[in-house]
């Protein structure tokens, strides 16, 4: 019997979110980047990071009761992350003056790599649900 393998959510979230914070650093230190960087990105990284780890942990808990639970919280996971994901750009757009491509471009790769990370890590655990 094979045990249950979860995936390393937290050590892979904190070294994920540690080189992405890397990467905005030296990115906004560099006079040939610094202009494709928003002032604000840092505010954007830790609102992707909370929002994905609170996320995942929803999801985890579906997960955990199993059942048809489990769906229901996996949805009710990622499509809260959405809706404040949207509040959040639409508060933020209306409240500062904005450059459109840059705001699109950091907001929207943050968003992708948080969100695809928590997806390989919902479906690895999945399959590890499965093969159970």
């Amino acid at each position: 019997m094979t045990k249950n393998k979860r995936f390393p959510f937290l050590p892979v979230f904190t070294i994920i979110s540690a080189i992405i914070f890397s990467s905005i650093y030296v990115m906004r230190d560099n006079p040939n980047t610094s202009s494709f960087i928003s002032a604000d990105i840092y505010l954007f990284f830790a609102f992707f990071a909370s929002i994905t780890y609170a996320a995942f942990q929803i999801s985890m808990a579906g997960i955990k009761k199993g059942g048809e639970n489990a769906i229901i919280f996996i949805m009710g996971g990622i499509a809260t992350k959405l809706l404040l994901t949207m509040v959040f750009a639409l508060i933020y757009v209306y409240s500062h003056k904005v450059g459109k491509m840059q705001f699109i471009s950091n907001f929207f790769i943050l968003y992708f790599i948080y969100s695809a990370f928590e997806i390989y890590s919902l479906l690895y655990n999945l399959r590890a649900q499965k093969i159970q």
